[in-house]
């Protein structure tokens, strides 16, 4: 039978008074309906919460085995014992003798009350509000460590007068804000700004690529440099303007990697890093905004209702046969398998199935795997289609996702398979890019008998052999090539140099031509006086000739007669009635 699913409280509105403060309980608990509520936070276990410096792991497999290693082991022991934490350097380097990891004789049931303390981001409360076993979850962050009282510090947060503070930071996105903690919550102060920080299709920032090796000097990345600069300088800038009211509020939350720890707490800095009041956002935030500071902020002060199945960490401690000489160790295992359980659920077949595509569609090839090897393997893989009809390895090779393709065939995928809905496909004709087609081409070429391969449509993939002839070819094919256009080449200049000697004859043929003497018996006068004449000369000769004549016909025109046109050469002239005759 199904829960009905219960509702949020917000903690400003809840009465105390049905609370009763020594009903306060601080064991862990296992609520089924708080896991798969999809309104609350869940905190993905892909990292160590405990030692300094550790980066994200990529496998459930690494975190486990880091929850086993002795470097953790005594981290642990030094939080419960409120020590200093130390990082891999400072551990090598630590001097201590086996007790340090292995407990004593004096070690009593203190150490597994207070990691059973921390078991959970939440203290519940009993309340008579609800019938029922029912319980009321309240974020531990809002309370300080040395506090009795629980309820006296509720009604220290309901009094009004109250402010807290959210910095959030990530992938060069800032948001900052102080609240005023009651039910308006309205912001005393806010601001966001954005900084172009992390690499496209790339992610990480700029800085963090550079640690990795040389710097890059493209445009693109000077550009990131300068912006991660300017963005730890305006952050700076904004909290030193912001000093008195960080100093006044009563709970700073931040969100910030531990690489950029720097962003909030530098040396000129109001927040402490140590400091009670300064704490980290117990769930997982998603970008920097002003939306989802208020987000966090109603999910900070809002009161779970929850139907508790209570299995205390302690009742399962106590099933160990632990000798004297060994409390802490076991403990520790313990506490690591009840945090895989709560981040591994086995789900029901078809929801896991879904999910499991949905990973896939994703590229979260961690948590798909996770989820994958908690699953029945042979129903999922072999035989069962999703609603479209297709199977994981279908949704593998049509998303171009190799790594899920090489995984999934390596666990038994069957490749024969064809989709039920649409073109009654095989993976391998979904494949859309050559590296997809590879991942199934190489497993062919690995595993040559799991599979009826010419059923599945995989082609075998090339030998290493193979590969370097064909290699070979290429290059013996590009090296004839390379000598045809050497040849071409050559000939074209060859020709392009006969044409030019060519011309050159030709045009020498024809001066000689022009200089030599021509026959003189078969020329007139005139040919015979232009003879060696350079052609300038002859035109200018040509142009006096014609100077001359022209002039002749000139005066030739002047002594004729006006009426007949007659010459009047030789004839005298007279003069009459004004007129000359002649």
């Amino acid at each position: 039978m199904n829960k009905e699913k219960n509702k949020p409280i917000n903690l400003f509105k809840l009465n105390l008074n049905d609370l009763k403060s020594n009903e306060i309980s601080i064991e862990g608990f296992r609520d089924k309906e708080l896991e798969n509520d999809n309104n609350l936070p869940t905190t993905v276990l892909s990292a160590c919460s405990v030692c300094p410096n550790q980066p994200e792991f990529s496998s459930q497999e690494e975190l486990r085995y880091h929850f086993k290693l002795d470097f953790h082991n005594l981290n642990l022991k030094r939080k419960l014992q409120n020590k200093s934490l130390l990082s891999e350097e400072e551990f090598e380097n630590f001097n201590f003798d086996e007790e340090s990891l292995e407990g004593s004789d004096e070690d009593s049931e203190a150490d597994t009350e207070e990691v059973v303390k921390n078991s959970t981001p939440f203290y519940s409360f009993k309340t008579d509000l609800f019938d029922g076993n029912k319980k009321l979850l309240i974020y531990k962050h809002l309370f300080f460590d040395d506090e009795n009282d629980k309820l006296e510090r509720l009604r220290f947060l309901q009094g009004g007068n109250q402010t807290v503070c959210l910095l959030m930071v990530g992938a060069g996105h800032f948001a900052g804000a102080i609240f005023k903690c009651n039910i308006d919550a309205k912001p005393i102060l806010q601001k966001t700004f954005h900084r172009y920080t992390t690499r496209r299709k790339q992610g990480g920032a700029q800085s963090a690529n550079d640690n990795k090796g040389g710097l890059a000097k493209s445009a693109g990345a000077q550009i990131r440099r300068y912006n991660e600069m300017a963005l730890q300088q305006e952050i700076k800038d904004l909290l030193i303007s912001w000093k008195a009211e960080l100093k006044a509020c009563d709970l700073i939350f931040t969100r910030v990697a531990s690489t950029q720890r720097k962003l909030f707490f530098f040396d000129e800095s109001i927040l402490d890093y140590h400091s009670q009041k300064v704490r980290n956002l117990p769930f997982i935030t998603k970008r920097p905004t002003f939306t989802e500071l208020q987000r966090c902020f109603w999910e900070l002060f809002s009161v779970k209702v929850v139907d508790v199945e209570i299995e205390t960490v302690t009742e399962k401690v106590k099933k160990l046969n632990l000798n004297e000489k060994n409390k802490l160790k076991p403990l520790v295992n313990t506490l690591v398998e009840a945090a895989v359980e709560e981040v591994d659920p086995i789900a029901p077949i078809d929801d896991a199935l879904e999910k499991l595509m949905e990973f896939l569609h994703k590229g979260k090839f961690p948590q798909f795997k996770t989820l994958f090897e908690s699953c029945e393997k042979e129903k999922i893989l072999r035989r069962l289609r999703n609603k479209d009809g297709v199977s994981l390895l279908h949704k593998a090779a049509k998303a171009s996702q190799p790594l899920f393709v090489t995984y999934l065939l390596e666990q038994g995928a069957d490749p024969t398979l064809r989709a039920t809905i649409g073109g009654n496909t095989r993976p391998y004709d979904e494949c859309s890019d050559k590296i997809t087609r590879d991942a199934f081409k190489d497993f062919n070429l690995k595993n040559p008998d799991a599979w009826d391969y010419d059923l599945a449509g995989i082609p075998k993939a090339q030998t290493e052999e193979e590969l370097q002839s064909q290699q070979e070819k290429k290059l013996e094919k590009k090296r004839k090539q390379r000598e045809k256009d050497k040849l071409r080449l050559k000939e074209k200049k060859l020709e392009k140099k006969e044409k030019k000697e060519l011309l050159k004859l030709e045009e020498e043929q024809n001066k000689e031509a022009i200089f030599k003497p021509a026959n003189i018996i078969k020329l007139s006068n005139t040919e015979q006086s232009n003879v060696g004449l350079s052609p300038e000369a002859r035109m200018r000769l040509d142009r006096e000739k014609r100077a001359v004549a022209a002039e002749a016909r000139m005066r030739s025109q002047q002594n004729k007669c006006g009426a007949c046109n007659k010459t009047l050469a030789g004839i005298t002239s007279f003069h009459k009635f004004n007129f000359k005759y002649q």
